[in-house]
């Protein structure tokens, strides 16, 4: 139903304070969706459109603010944005570009980068093309890990191109904890490689009928494929070291069929909690949850089959997704992750049994977090090598470390490796 003309132009006079106070948050290093969360909570008056309007109109400025004039009026910034986020018509942006003294903003929907900024500079009346490394912090360009067999300069584009693109929504079909699943969610695309995966429709939330909540997990494609690269088999013992949330103890739980024992710990107790909640929705009777700080202390008991430990990063492959993170985070965050997940490693390493796997992942696409983190691990521990694995998206066999770039499924940029302890 189109949106009145009245609503809209509420629209447009509300979204840049919403921009204004959404600013000073991820200044102040919060996330930009905790804080419209909450800022939807203490405004109840608005309902659904807006607040679907609202938070893709402040996620599109964030994703092209390296474009954006620092002096440019907000209600022209806002307008440019969502034409280049490629939004669809919408009378609220007209307004905005009324406000501006701008036309009506066309969607840029599919165009290649380049001919973006053309646009841009045109509708704005800009001195110069803007560049395309500006869409990202200047710091990123360097750190960015740059696969031999690939043109630097290729391998940049591809990277910008996705990280500027709105990634899929995945969902996760759970098959083994609970019986024969249901059929998927109206609308879902199943991937053709990952047989318990499929893309949900943008434009709505997940539409899951509530006698079937419990077969589907919301879980991006990169972080499903984390899973696989484990492989972990019915009646093994593995360890989860940094759970978070657990979408991933989920994932393991139900490849291992509901049956052996996995140890879940994370430092935030935040996310114990809601892993626990997630625990008790799938009745995963097989995990047990504590908390570890990362050091030799509070490990789990005993040694295990399978150890993931799925590190704190710099967060690089999902800047796409969450697009004012690549603002907040600073370039000496990356060296200190770094040093973090090599001394994570270290300690998780001890409790893997003489034969068993080391698997270590991040959902970042920097150097110095995903090979050279790898390699530090390997002259430390070497007697862990590095274990052949196939792609989980494409089936090509990997040496063990395995990179998974976000066009290769509209997903997150996610590095995996896998070592198996010497006997």
């Amino acid at each position: 139903m189109p949106i009145p003309l009245h609503a809209a132009r509420r629209q447009a006079e509300y979204l840049p304070q919403l921009l204004e106070l959404a600013l000073a948050e991820t200044a102040a290093g919060r996330p930009a969706d905790r804080f419209l969360a909450g800022h939807y909570r203490a405004h109840r008056e608005f309902g659904g459109r807006d607040r679907r309007f609202f938070t893709g109109m402040i996620f599109a400025w964030h994703r092209w603010r390296g474009w954006l004039p620092a002096a440019i009026p907000p209600a022209a910034g806002l307008a440019a944005a969502g034409m280049l986020d490629g939004l669809a018509p919408h009378p609220a942006l007209d307004c905005l570009a009324e406000r501006a003294g701008l036309p009506p903003p066309q969607p840029l929907s599919g165009l290649p980068l380049a001919e973006r900024a053309a646009r841009l500079q045109t509708y704005l009346q800009l001195a110069e093309t803007p560049a395309l490394p500006a869409l990202v912090p200047p710091w990123a360009v360097p750190q960015l890990y740059y696969p031999a067999a690939t043109p630097a300069d290729n391998h940049l584009q591809s990277c910008l191109e996705a990280l500027q693109t709105r990634p899929a929504v995945w969902v996760r079909r759970d098959v083994h904890a609970h019986g024969t699943p249901p059929a998927w969610p109206p609308g879902a695309q199943p991937h053709p490689a990952l047989a318990q995966a499929a893309a949900l429709p943008a434009a709505s939330p997940p539409d899951f009928n509530p006698a079937h909540v419990r077969y589907w997990e919301v879980q991006d494609l990169a972080s499903q494929a984390v899973g696989l690269v484990c492989a972990p088999r019915p009646g093994e013992r593995w360890w989860d070291a940094c759970a978070g949330a657990g979408g991933k103890t989920l994932h393991l739980a139900d490849l291992m069929a509901g049956s052996g024992e996995i140890w879940a710990t994370d430092a935030r107790p935040a996310m114990l909690a809601e892993l626990q909640r997630r625990r008790a929705k799938h009745a995963a009777a097989v995990i047990h949850v504590r908390p570890w700080q990362g050091g030799a202390a509070g490990r789990p008991p005993g040694l295990f089959d399978g150890v993931l430990v799925d590190a704190p990063c710099s967060g690089m492959g999902t800047w796409h997704r969450n697009p004012d993170a690549r603002w907040r985070a600073a370039e000496s965050a990356v060296t200190e992750q770094a040093a973090r997940q090599v001394g994570l490693l270290a300690a998780a390493a001890e409790k893997v049994r003489p034969g068993g796997c080391l698997v270590y992942a991040v959902c970042t696409m920097t150097a110095v977090e995903t090979a050279g983190a790898a390699a530090a691990f390997a002259r430390r521990r070497p007697d862990f090598n590095l274990q052949p694995a196939a792609h989980p998206l494409t089936g090509q066999a990997c040496d063990g470390r395995i990179w998974i770039w976000p066009w290769e499924g509209s997903c997150n940029g996610m590095f995996i490796a896998r070592w198996q302890r010497q006997s």
